[in-house]
């Protein structure tokens, strides 16, 4: 059972059962997020690379702990939970579930003391206590949409998804160019669609959001295309280089979306089935 002390262990035992999904992932949440910080600051690789890594352990080490609460703390007060863990497990969290936390806490807490030290002499500016502050807050309303099981869930997800994505640029801020514009950039091209998904689950009930979305694939390649063509647009009507990093976002997505339903139509890629989004 040491293995759900580890930062990323659970992410993968739970929610990425094929190679495939890793593969996903890793495109839309940290490649991204680091081919985006590479792009728009003034940071070395090598640096960045290892600043970024230490961080995003740290943060993994204390929002998995929501993963492990919601599947294990959680599924007591529902009638038909979905299981992601054998019940020797269950039973485990549930009674170590204070030990984790604090366990995991003092790893993060670890990691962003080295991170601290390293920023001193490799990153100038690095916000470290802001990060916390991120790190913090998520916690916080992953504990809330934990606890509550309606309509209220979509706003605590968009703040979660929100903050696991912009958390890591708030790190880096300081050495980011174009803000606050990246700011809104990764805001609409990753949060806010997937609230929409995420809103669109039969059990809110919200008929046109759900009628809006239909297919998810198609929905994202839409939303992308609409999305960069706006981009493009708007880049060449006012010639403002703020626009470029809308322009990459939505690019980006957009080019990736378009490779996973290729994926998809010759069998390299499957989706795992879920009936959150079926009538």
């Amino acid at each position: 059972m040491i293995s759900f002390y580890i930062p990323g262990y659970y992410l993968l035992y739970s929610r990425l059962k094929r190679k495939s999904e890793v593969f996903s992932l890793i495109v839309i949440y940290p490649l991204y997020i680091f081919t985006t910080l590479f792009i728009f600051s003034d940071i070395n690789f090598t640096a960045l690379l290892i600043a970024f890594i230490t961080s995003w352990i740290a943060w993994l080490s204390v929002y998995e702990i929501g993963y492990l609460e919601n599947d294990a703390i959680t599924i007591k007060n529902e009638t038909n939970p979905t299981l992601r863990m054998k019940s020797n497990e269950i039973d485990w969290v549930q009674n170590n579930f204070n030990k984790i936390q604090i366990i995991r806490i003092l790893i993060a807490s670890l990691i962003l003391l080295l991170l601290f030290y390293f920023s001193k002499k490799n990153i100038n500016n690095l916000n470290v206590f802001g990060f916390i502050v991120c790190i913090v807050l998520a916690r916080f309303f992953f504990h809330l949409h934990n606890s509550i099981r309606n309509r209220w869930n979509v706003v605590t997800y968009i703040v979660l998804s929100t903050t696991k994505y912009l958390s890591l640029f708030y790190l880096f801020s300081q050495s980011i160019v174009y803000l606050p514009n990246l700011y809104f950039a990764v805001f609409f091209t990753f949060p806010f669609l997937r609230t929409i998904e995420h809103a669109a689950k039969v059990k809110y009930k919200f008929t046109k959001i759900i009628k809006l979305v239909g297919n998810i694939d198609a929905f994202r390649v839409k939303y992308y295309f609409i999305g960069l063509a706006l981009s493009i647009s708007l880049f060449f009507l006012l010639v403002n280089e703020n626009l470029l990093v809308f322009l990459f976002s939505f690019g980006y997505f957009f080019i990736f979306r378009i490779l996973n339903i290729v994926a998809i139509n010759l069998g390299l890629y499957k989706r795992t089935n879920s009936s959150a989004h079926k009538n």
